[in-house]
C-alpha cells in the first residue's frame, strides 16, 4: 500500500470514528461553517499526522518483515496465531500504543482534539464549505512545493 493509499484510508477511518464517538466533547458549530482558524489548525494537525504516518509505515514494514507477518495483517485476528506467537502480539501492540501516544500529543500539542479533525474533514466536503476546502488545498500545496524545495537545496560543505 502506498503512503498516500495509507494516509487516505486514516482520514477516513478517522472521520467515520469520530461520528460513531457519542463521548465527543467538541461542538460542531451550528451553522457547519469551517472557519479559517480552524482550517489553519486542521492544515497543522493534519501535516503533523502525515509525518508521524510516514514514520509508522516505515516500522509497520520493518515489523511485518521481521516477522513474516502478512500485508493485511490478518494474523493478528486469528486467536490461534495469536496463542503460538505472544511475542509477536507483544511487539505489535508495542506498535499501536506508540501510534496512539505519537498522535495524541499531536492533537494536544497543536490545540485541537481528535473529535474536531475528524468533523472538520468531514465537513471541508460539503458545499457549504468549498471556499474553505480551495483554501485548505492550495495551503497543503504550497507546504508541500515548500517542503519539496528546502530537501532539494545544496548543502554548504563548508
Amino acid at each position: 500500500m502506498k503512503i498516500k493509499e495509507i494516509i487516505f484510508v486514516f482520514i477516513i477511518v478517522s472521520v467515520f470514528l469520530a461520528v460513531g464517538c457519542g463521548n465527543s466533547h467538541f461542538e460542531p458549530p451550528e451553522d457547519g461553517a469551517v472557519t479559517k482558524e480552524m482550517a489553519e489548525r486542521y492544515i497543522k494537525v493534519s501535516l503533523a499526522l502525515t509525518e508521524i504516518i510516514e514514520d509508522q509505515v516505515v516500522k509497520l514494514g520493518d515489523f511485518r518483515q521481521k516477522h513474516g507477518i502478512s500485508e493485511s495483517l490478518t494474523e493478528f485476528s486469528d486467536e490461534e496465531y495469536k496463542a503460538e506467537h505472544p511475542e509477536i502480539v507483544t511487539a505489535w501492540d508495542s506498535i499501536q500504543n506508540v501510534w496512539e501516544q505519537k498522535q495524541d500529543s499531536v492533537y494536544k500539542t497543536l490545540g485541537m482534539s481528535e473529535e474536531e479533525w475528524s468533523w472538520i474533514a468531514g465537513a471541508i466536503i460539503t458545499s457549504q464549505n468549498k471556499e474553505i476546502r480551495k483554501y485548505i488545498i492550495s495551503e497543503f500545496e504550497r507546504l508541500k512545493k515548500e517542503s519539496d524545495s528546502l530537501q532539494q537545496e545544496p548543502k554548504d560543505n563548508n
